[in-house]
């Protein structure tokens, strides 16, 4: 945003509850994080009561940008224990010509200068 969302500068976050089979979809640069338990706990926990499955469903033109994207989820991100898309959806998206080029590539292993900043990949 090009404004402060407060007037003290200050962010606060939104907590968005929903339900099991409930969907969020948000625009990706949205700052966002998981896990809030309880909304006065200003920290992220760690730990769940309950099990939480999460599928991501990313579209982006095929660029430098969700190259990152996916690369920074899929292989600097371990924590996230995201796998290799399954053959049957690849083949499905490959048809479609909707398959991200280089899938089951980190792109910053070719491309170290743009991990500036992540510092996940710098560990």
């Amino acid at each position: 945003l090009d404004i402060p969302l407060y007037e003290d500068g200050n962010v606060r976050p939104v907590l968005v509850e929903g339900a099991p089979g409930d969907m969020l979809v948000f625009d990706i640069r949205l700052l966002h994080g998981g896990r809030i338990l309880d909304p006065c706990l200003p920290v992220l926990q760690g730990h769940l009561d309950h099990p939480k499955s999460q599928m991501a469903i990313v579209y982006g033109a095929d660029n430098t940008h969700s190259h990152r994207f996916h690369s920074y989820t899929r292989f600097v991100r371990k924590d996230m224990g995201y796998r290799d898309l399954p053959e049957q959806f690849r083949q499905t998206l490959q048809e479609q010509n909707l398959l991200l080029s280089d899938l089951d590539q980190n792109f910053f292993d070719d491309n170290p200068s743009l991990a500036a900043g992540i510092a996940e990949y710098n560990v």
